[in-house]
């Protein structure tokens, strides 16, 4: 069930970002205790209604979490049970992943029953009654509600007989996507089936000093450098695209044209920096005569819009879109 993010790339970013960072254990220091985490697990309990019984959850080791577009964006303890799924910032101890596991379990059934029939569901509440059910969870999950975060995807699955809702946060109004909240709600029953918060008080500058035009010239010099040497120079031609996006991202590391190689020696995690960024997007076509060739994803570059800086540009070699 898919409401805001976009995941089915994750697999390979992650497979990237071990060669980038090596295999580091994120725990850190200043992590949350085990106590700390299971805490934050009794409140999601409470928040959703689930009660708890006598057997006690597992706790993981700090782990990872990953944005959308494969940036660090620090770490996860995992407090698991059967019932209940919750993870919880290593550093802060804010909630930042529910699942419902038996809610979960039971909108799949009923999704699968639909598929088979040919029939969903329809909706029993309004809206208007969702929104608010929604915003109250999201308000006992730990998470203030801010004139920034807007509510940007509301759906309903017939099928899995649920609402999906993305709220997403906007800096001077531009979309920054990476800091979203996701949920879905069983419209039986009310029920939180799922929930992922990824929204910090992180600041980003917006100020626009760059034109498209010049940005778009160190976006095509940086392609340039990157087709020469990861493509090996090979018989490929960069589309160019019209007209990029400007929004806001989280920096990753730089493309400098050299291949990731694993580390000796485990690398930290960098800050955390949002930029407002022009986005330019390449597709890459073959053109040469080889019956076999290579098939080359597309390759995305950030144009610092203050700077002119090239902040990140997505490539992940030998994968297709």
């Amino acid at each position: 069930m898919r409401v805001l993010h976009v995941l089915g790339t994750l697999a390979c970013c992650l497979a990237v970002l071990a060669l980038l960072w090596g295999s580091a254990s994120l725990a850190g220091e200043g992590a949350i205790s085990e106590e700390v985490a299971a805490t934050a697990y009794a409140l999601a309990a409470k928040a959703i209604g689930i009660s708890l019984g006598a057997e006690k959850p597992t706790v993981s080791r700090p782990e990872a979490r990953i944005s959308e577009r494969a940036t660090g964006v620090g770490s996860v303890r995992k407090v698991q049970s059967p019932h209940l799924s919750v993870d919880v910032d290593a550093h802060s101890g804010k909630i930042v992943r529910v699942l419902n596991e038996k809610a979960w379990h039971k909108s799949y059934a009923k999704a699968e029953t639909a598929r088979q029939e040919g029939k969903g569901a329809v909706p029993r509440r309004s809206p208007k009654h969702v929104i608010e059910a929604a915003e109250n969870y999201v308000r006992s999950l730990g998470q203030s509600p801010t004139p920034e975060v807007k509510l940007r995807i509301m759906e309903f699955d017939a099928k899995g007989d649920c609402w999906n809702l993305g709220w997403v946060r906007y800096v001077n109004g531009y979309v920054f996507d990476e800091e979203a909240i996701g949920m879905s709600i069983d419209d039986q029953t009310g029920g939180l089936i799922h929930y992922n918060n990824s929204v910090t008080d992180i600041a980003c500058t917006t100020d626009v000093s760059v034109s498209k035009e010049k940005a778009r010239a160190i976006a095509r010099g940086r392609v340039s450098i990157i087709q020469a040497s990861l493509l090996g120079g090979g018989s490929y031609e960069a589309n160019e695209p019209e007209d990029p996006v400007l929004w806001i991202v989280y920096v990753n590391r730089i493309p400098n044209g050299e291949k990731a190689e694993p580390s000796a020696r485990p690398q930290p995690l960098l800050p955390l920096r949002a930029r407002l960024v022009y986005d330019f997007r390449y597709e890459f076509r073959y053109t040469g005569n080889e019956m076999v060739h290579r098939s080359v994803p597309p390759l995305n570059v950030w144009v610092d819009a203050a700077t002119g800086e090239v902040v990140e540009g997505a490539y992940v070699p030998g994968r297709a879109a």
